[in-house]
């Protein structure tokens, strides 16, 4: 899908022209992802699944700047905001057709806009709420404790925690845990 944008008078300086286009090749993977699943083409629904998941992999490792990923212009940027430091949400360990909403949600809510890392916290907290999507798949309390990922932020959980406490509810417990350990440790 092309995505339309008015460029801010800073990227107009660096050379960008005031409207530009861009294709968003994440969203058109996932519309013709949903196409496919409609027909019940499951072949062709997996190829397209592992194409995403590849391209979603792949932008996480990239660290080039343009100038949509800064305003929330595409899924792409989109993605890259929710698995930067403010935020650490791991599509890996989420739903993932509710992560995909998710990233169209926060993209209309935040369309073109410079916002600041509350307001993209808020603004992601908000959605999942609505989704009632959870930050990591709910797991036995083993599988989350010894998890080598790093957890989502702790200021953007604590704003989840105030929007959904359910669904703060696993990521607490481990903090909990976490603190009883290092209590645990510091006495020996």
């Amino acid at each position: 899908m092309k995505v339309t944008f008015k460029t801010t008078a800073f990227e107009q300086a660096c050379g960008e022209p005031e409207e530009k286009t861009v294709t968003d090749i994440l969203e058109n993977k996932i519309t013709r992802l949903e196409r496919a699943e409609k027909r019940g083409n499951r072949d062709t629904c997996r190829r397209l699944l592992k194409e995403i998941k590849d391209i979603l992999k792949e932008e996480s490792n990239v660290r080039v700047w343009k100038p949509e990923d800064s305003y929330f212009r595409t899924l792409t940027a989109v993605h890259k905001a929710i698995r930067s430091n403010t935020i650490r949400l791991r599509y890996e360990y989420m739903n993932i057709s509710g992560y995909f909403k998710l990233l169209v949600n926060v993209r209309d809510r935040l369309f073109n806009q410079s916002a600041t890392s509350t307001k993209v916290r808020t603004v992601v907290a908000e959605e999942m709420a609505k989704l009632n999507l959870y930050p990591q798949v709910l797991a036995t309390s083993f599988e989350v404790k010894y998890e080598s990922i790093r957890p989502p932020n702790r200021a953007f959980m604590d704003i989840l925690n105030k929007i959904n406490p359910e669904l703060a509810k696993v990521d607490l417990e481990r903090r909990e845990r976490a603190k009883e350990y290092y209590k645990q440790k510091v006495k020996k």
